[in-house]
């Protein structure tokens, strides 16, 4: 449920700074060409969310949880691992994988897990 908010926060930062990038983009295009004024404001605004959305939808997909089973990290990475869900607080823990014995001990041990920065 906190995801869901978070998100719906982020993307009414994405509109409001949109629509500030659109009237500050076009204030220095106004002497330029006034008539092409309200179509300029319109893709500037459509083209700064398109890039932010972007940027959003790859920064969730780099931190969600994977399951062990689906997908292992890479050697040398940090991970946080969860036993159950990813939701139970309790049974989370952080964790180094320096090598392969690392990565033997995730498959046994852990169900998911989410890479550390």
């Amino acid at each position: 449920m906190s995801e869901q908010i978070k998100e719906t926060e982020i993307q009414k930062m994405i509109e409001e700074e949109a629509r500030r990038y659109a009237f500050n983009m076009n204030l220095r295009l106004i002497g330029e060409c006034d008539t092409d004024y309200n179509i300029r404001k319109y893709t500037s605004k459509r083209d700064f969310k398109a890039g932010a959305n972007f940027a959003f939808t790859q920064l969730q997909h780099a931190n969600r949880w994977r399951k062990v089973s689906e997908e292992l990290p890479k050697i040398d990475k940090s991970v946080i691992l969860v036993t159950n869900h990813p939701d139970d607080l309790k049974s989370r823990d952080t964790f180094p994988i320096w090598n392969e014995n690392y990565i033997i001990v995730l498959k046994r041990d852990w169900k998911y897990w989410k890479p550390i920065g």
